[in-house]
């Protein structure tokens, strides 16, 4: 089991003080060797009372997204920071997304099952979508790709426990995107909580 330390303070936490939390790498765990295409990617985890927080460093050759709105089908449009949550011993989920552009996107599943409906058809991602208001976000372009901050909101305590993963669609405008996630997947699918870490919240 990992640990997220708490932050200080109530704002948005410093580069700095995410800088203090563990790093956790962006892979792709289930090819034998990364993509040719392939670029490095981390994430920091830390906690309020408020909100859970993650910062996500990109390297990025073609940085771009389309969103011209909050909850849009943001996988499709571009590149995407994503956090998947849930707490301990619950069947729901939380899907959040972070765009270049500071768009987000937030999904809330009842169960496992639920996205594989929504993939045959049989349901769809619009009666899963929550509002994006109490997101607190920062998306910035820089010179080597992008950083994402995401807070979630969530009312944290010492000793809960998170399974949780944090993922990237590096986009192309000429080809499919190039995956990565913290989480060791057998396969290229973000959704199968059984992979994602656990994370005890810290003092």
């Amino acid at each position: 089991m990992s640990g997220v330390q708490r932050a200080n303070g109530t704002g948005i936490p410093s580069r700095a003080a995410f800088k203090k939390s563990v790093r956790l790498a962006l892979t792709q765990s289930w090819n034998l060797l990364p993509e040719a295409r392939f670029l490095p990617a981390s994430a920091h985890v830390l906690w309020t009372p408020t909100h859970l927080w993650v910062l996500g460093e990109m390297e990025d050759h073609d940085v771009f997204h389309d969103a011209q709105e909050d909850n849009a089908r943001m996988w499709e449009l571009g590149d995407v920071f994503e956090v998947f949550f849930r707490e301990r011993g619950q069947a729901g989920y939380d899907e959040v997304h972070l765009t270049p552009t500071n768009r987000r996107m937030h999904l809330r599943f009842p169960s496992l099952h639920t996205i594989n409906l929504v993939r045959v058809g049989d349901d769809h991602h619009n009666r899963y979508f929550v509002p994006t208001d109490g997101l607190i976000t920062e998306a910035t372009v820089t010179g080597e790709g992008w950083r994402a901050i995401v807070g979630i909101p969530r009312k944290n305590s010492v000793g809960d426990v998170l399974t949780m993963s944090i993922c990237r669609y590096d986009a192309h405008p000429d080809r499919s995107p190039t995956f990565s996630s913290t989480t060791p997947h057998k396969t290229a699918d973000f959704h199968r909580a059984g992979d994602w870490l656990e994370f005890e919240l810290l003092a």
